[in-house]
């Protein structure tokens, strides 16, 4: 297993039980609870990958070295855009938007469809259904999807989905 150290400024995001971060074009997701399942939730990314729905691939199982505490954690690729549902219900202001490179342009705010995103998701999310896949409705939500500078909709967390 290799090892990464983590520090504040590499800090990009976080959920409600785990917290990302960015190394190049890596992300890095490190569970909030040492004894959270870092395996299974690796295993059914790699499995929803692998099947062709729209996840970030993953890429290795890593021991993440973070100012106070040391973790499992997974390594994926990192997906360029901003969490769907805070585009959708306008969360974040322009300026962050434009800072997190998610809009260059006034042109392109107009390319933020609701009715787009909506439709994007419920394609992965069906499409994850019919491999076998099942989330808990507490994981299921555009909270849970990354609309990409692509206008590509990824899925992400996989805390509690299981593969039947």
């Amino acid at each position: 297993m290799n090892a990464i150290t983590l520090s504040k400024g590499d800090y990009h995001d976080e959920g409600a039980y785990a917290e990302v971060f960015k190394v190049g074009k890596i992300a890095i997701k490190c569970p909030f609870r040492t004894e959270a399942d870092v395996a299974e939730e690796f295993e059914i990314q790699q499995g929803l990958f692998q099947e062709g729905i729209k996840v970030p691939e993953p890429y290795e199982i890593v021991e993440a070295r973070l100012p106070k505490r040391t973790v499992q954690a997974i390594a994926m690729e990192l997906i360029p855009g901003a969490n769907a549902r805070d585009l959708i219900s306008r969360k974040l202001p322009f300026q962050e938007l434009i800072s997190r490179e998610v809009i260059s342009s006034l042109d392109e705010l107009a390319l933020i469809n609701p009715s787009l995103i909506k439709s994007l998701y419920r394609t992965e999310i069906s499409k994850a259904f019919s491999k076998g896949f099942i989330s808990p409705a507490s994981e299921t939500g555009l909270y849970n999807a990354v609309y990409s500078l692509k206008n590509e909709l990824y899925l992400v967390d996989f805390t509690d989905w299981i593969r039947v």
